[in-house]
């Protein structure tokens, strides 16, 4: 039911995750499948915004993206950049709340937002089956198989840079 009551919710929210920038079309298509609607876009700008973020403890940086409601935080921690996002676009709030099947996200935000002085409740879930059946990892090493085939034919060069470990994009 988590789709119906998210969506429910008339209060400002944002879909954050650990994903990179670059599944963002097939994040927003399984969003869109399991029917969620996205929120919309919090403060300013109005359009989605993508930059170089660099953890202020860890000294890490990742690429991050928000647009449409979604925030993609390229495996950063998510207290952190969803201060530096708030931040960024002059928001605040009393109370936030996070749902997450990580238990790792859980107590970054937590430790983040009692630094900020924000009030906080996390809500793990942990009933999430994550295991591949034989047939689905099969399917996946086909589809890997039949992709590579596509590139060699189609794209040579690229071919070679990817299995040189050069290709980056």
């Amino acid at each position: 039911d988590a789709p119906a009551l998210v969506n429910a919710l008339t209060v400002d929210r944002l879909l954050l995750t650990s994903r990179g920038a670059s599944y963002r079309g097939g994040t927003l298509r399984e969003l869109a499948h399991a029917k969620y609607q996205l929120p919309p876009t919090l403060g300013q700008p109005t359009r989605g915004t993508m930059w170089t973020w660099t953890d202020p403890v860890e000294k890490r940086s990742a690429t991050v993206s928000y647009d449409q409601g979604v925030f993609m935080t390229t495996g950063a921690n998510k207290g952190r950049v969803l201060l530096d996002l708030l931040k960024e676009r002059g928001l605040s709030y009393e109370h936030i709340i996070l749902a997450d099947d990580g238990r790792k996200n859980i107590d970054h935000m937590q430790a983040a937002l009692a630094e900020a002085g924000v009030s906080y409740h996390g809500l793990w879930y942990t009933r999430i089956d994550k295991t591949v059946s034989q047939v689905e990892a099969q399917e996946g090493k086909d589809g890997w198989a039949a992709w590579k085939s596509l590139l060699r034919t189609v794209y040579p060069e690229r071919w070679e840079r990817l299995m040189q470990g050069q290709c980056h994009n």
